[in-house]
């Protein structure tokens, strides 16, 4: 059957209604549409011109949103390099400060060794005392070099523990009143017949041996 040239036109016209009707072509068409028509041509040649105005206005805007992006990522590669270059320039800096402070340590640690009183074959021997004071004595001692070994000294019994220690002695801290009579009186018997160095500390505290210690260290340089 064939149409008729007017009824081919209104089919194509109601066509094209019917896809300016949808949600991305705007309102603005689907008002135009919605209007009385009294001419098919006219009205499809008005909707075909607000469709190309429509695609226009679209690509120039997809236009400005590209090149913003552009911009953006460009911005993004420049501010990527700079980064790159303070960061590298911040491990630089920081390999050489490293550098530095190890050879500052090397330089420290050498001249730590050479002013420090060579106390390192040195065996001190502490004759009476606190319990709870040769422990720091001890670290007093070991932090010069040295060793420390303790004898109570508060019995008689000690005697043939103390003549094996004064031996092997190469300093003596005699503490008078926290030994007994027999052990003082075996210290200055060994002292005096070897010449070995004898120090007497009257009080049983940490500043005076530290002050002892000294004292014996630079009279024996």
């Amino acid at each position: 059957m064939t149409r008729r040239p007017g009824e081919r036109h209104r089919g194509r016209l109601q066509r094209m209604r019917a896809l300016a009707l949808r949600a991305e072509h705007g309102v603005d068409l689907a008002v135009a549409l919605a209007r009385p028509r009294t001419d098919d041509a006219a009205d499809a040649r008005t909707l075909l011109r607000a469709l190309a105005e429509e695609n226009a206005l679209l690509a120039r805007e997809l236009g400005r949103v590209q090149a913003r992006c552009t911009r953006w990522r460009d911005d993004c590669i420049v501010q990527a390099d700079r980064l790159d270059a303070l960061l590298m320039r911040a491990r630089a800096d920081a390999i050489v400060k490293q550098t530095r402070i190890a050879m500052l340590e090397d330089a420290l640690r050498a001249r730590h060794d050479d002013v420090r009183p060579a106390m390192t074959p040195r065996r001190v021997l502490c004759v009476g005392g606190r319990a709870r004071q040769v422990p720091v004595y001890r670290a007093l001692v070991e932090r010069v070099g040295g060793r420390l070994a303790h004898i109570d000294a508060a019995d008689p019994s000690c005697l043939p523990q103390l003549v094996l220690a004064l031996a092997q002695a190469d300093l003596v801290v005699l503490q008078p009143g926290y030994a007994c009579q027999d052990a003082c009186r075996a210290v200055d018997a060994h002292c005096r017949r070897t010449g070995q160095r004898c120090v007497q500390l009257d009080k049983a505290c940490a500043l005076g041996f530290e002050r002892m210690l000294a004292t014996a260290l630079a009279a024996a340089e």
